[in-house]
């Protein structure tokens, strides 16, 4: 995961684009780089924070810029087929400094163009600047796993990997609330590309695409999903899904830094590990959890407690960590009010714990994001946050 800002069509200056990069280091906290173009026929200004995964030395820092060609690349994520790519875009006579999967995109930009798109498979959000041609090329990937934002400010267009990017840099932009944005937040817990909470922010859609040039924004898809092959309703082949969930694992274990495994002890989990244990040659293969001591952990999350309450508008007492009923749920804690109880839940999906135990250090913690209220679940107005003991 890193974080990456771009203005296109406006300069700005090294002072506000670090400030920037400052709010991007929860992203990148392995090294950060700017790069600023008054010259060419597009004046721009590109910032990167770095989580080092494939080639972590300064080889593969960012924003990677070619002098020669004045491109520039910004980028969040990981492309699985770049060892394939690498041998292709060889072969055809790019030379590379770096054993990066950045630069694999950089010179399959300069080779092919647009199509590059269709040749990447991976998960990532970039932006391209071609200061030759006063073109900046933006895309991300096909199921939106990385996050692109972006918005058109006084004829210039900003984007980066999280919306308080750009706020940092055009600040008026926080006046303007979308009304059908926050609607659709309430009714849905979460809001539909291509809106945000802010009227002038939008979300690039997975499988988009956006070209900036003196001629505007353009806008397009590159990928759509393809139709289901087999007929509606009907259960997959065992063998074809067996075999396409350990070639996904065998590719996604590309990486020159250690790779561990988020171990629930699931079906999935535990599958997931067994096709790493085939596939990875890193040497040891280290696998996170969660354990649980009643004691220890009841009373350190008493405090974080007690200081939330508020929100909750409802007492809070210590309660033991026990196993509740539903297999997918740990209860954490109870409160009480007079009318309802209702139990805080620590929901055991990939995701969350993607996301929380990804530093792997002792003060990696854990969130609780929702609630168990009789027999349905629903979010949580604050989330809950505490160290696991």
């Amino acid at each position: 995961m890193c974080g990456w800002v771009g203005v296109f069509g406006e300069t700005v200056d090294h002072e506000r684009l670090q400030r920037v990069c400052d709010l991007l280091r929860s992203r990148g906290p392995d090294g950060e780089g700017q790069y600023v173009s008054r010259e060419g026929a597009m004046p721009a200004a590109l910032g990167h924070t770095r989580l080092a995964i494939i080639d972590p030395s300064t080889a593969g820092a960012q924003p990677m810029r070619d002098n020669e060609r004045g491109v520039s690349i910004v980028y969040n994520g990981e492309i699985y087929n770049s060892p394939q790519l690498r041998l292709e875009l060889q072969r055809g006579g790019a030379q590379f400094r770096s054993t990066s999967d950045t630069e694999v995109i950089l010179r399959g930009w300069e080779m092919w163009g647009e199509a590059v798109l269709d040749r990447i498979e991976g998960i990532f959000s970039f932006a391209i600047l071609d200061e030759c041609s006063g073109r900046a090329l933006l895309a991300r990937d096909r199921l939106g796993v990385k996050p692109l934002y972006w918005a058109e400010v006084d004829g210039a267009v900003a984007a980066g990997s999280g919306p308080r990017a750009i706020l940092s840099l055009f600040p008026q932009l926080r006046a303007d609330l979308d009304p059908v944005a926050l609607a659709e937040y309430l009714t849905l817990l979460w809001i539909p590309h291509p809106r945000t909470p802010w009227a002038a922010i939008r979300k690039l859609p997975p499988g988009s695409a956006l070209t900036v040039d003196p001629s505007g924004v353009r806008q397009w898809r590159y990928w759509s999903p393809p139709e289901p092959s087999h007929e509606a309703g009907a259960p997959l082949a065992g063998e074809p899904l067996r075999e396409a969930v350990e070639r996904a694992t065998a590719r996604q274990l590309l990486s020159d830094v250690p790779v561990g495994l988020l171990l629930s002890g699931g079906l999935d989990s535990s599958l997931l590990l067994a096709f790493m244990a085939r596939y990875y040659s890193g040497g040891l293969l280290s696998a996170v959890s969660a354990r649980y001591n009643r004691q220890r952990s009841a009373s350190r999350s008493l405090p974080t407690m007690q200081r939330s309450r508020a929100s909750l508008h409802r007492p809070i007492r210590r309660s033991n960590f026990r196993r509740s009923s539903s297999t997918t749920t740990r209860t954490l804690l109870s409160t009480r009010s007079p009318r309802t109880s209702t139990i805080l839940s620590l929901i055991r999906l990939p995701l969350h714990f993607t996301v929380l135990f990804a530093p792997a250090s002792p003060r990696s913690s854990y969130r609780v994001s929702a609630v168990r209220s009789s027999s349905r679940v629903t979010r949580a107005t604050r989330v809950w946050r505490s160290r696991v003991g």
